[in-house]
């Protein structure tokens, strides 16, 4: 029975795979960075400064690879009837408390935003 209800994991050792993979990449990204800064290397290394721009992805890379591992690790069993919706919900952050921060980042992000041009 136990084995018809897991999902696939697949999916999960892929995105988990690359979002480790990309972190990795921007630690040694970076430790060779602060190498060639250090030494004053920077005419042996052209093509590593060629290359930077393409690191810009790397971020966003890892983030979105690793909300999805979270999602598609949280929310099938909910799907699958296995818990209820309602008991899939935190009972540890109280309703009140996420109003608030809702009411206050969209407050901060309302008073921040450029004005229309009249």
């Amino acid at each position: 029975m136990a084995l018809e209800i897991t999902p696939a994991s697949g999916s999960y050792v892929l995105e988990f795979r690359i979002m480790v993979g990309a972190g990795l990449l921007l630690i040694l990204i970076s430790l060779f960075a602060l190498f060639i800064d250090l030494r004053n290397l920077y005419d042996k290394f052209p093509w590593f400064f060629k290359l930077l721009p393409f690191a810009i992805a790397l971020p966003y890379i890892a983030n979105t690879t690793g909300w999805i591992l979270t999602e598609l690790g949280r929310y099938p069993w909910v799907v699958y009837q296995l818990v209820r919706l309602k008991d899939g919900v935190s009972k540890v952050v109280p309703g009140g408390a996420i109003l608030t921060s809702l009411i206050a980042s969209s407050s901060s992000t309302l008073s921040s935003s450029p004005q229309p041009f009249t």
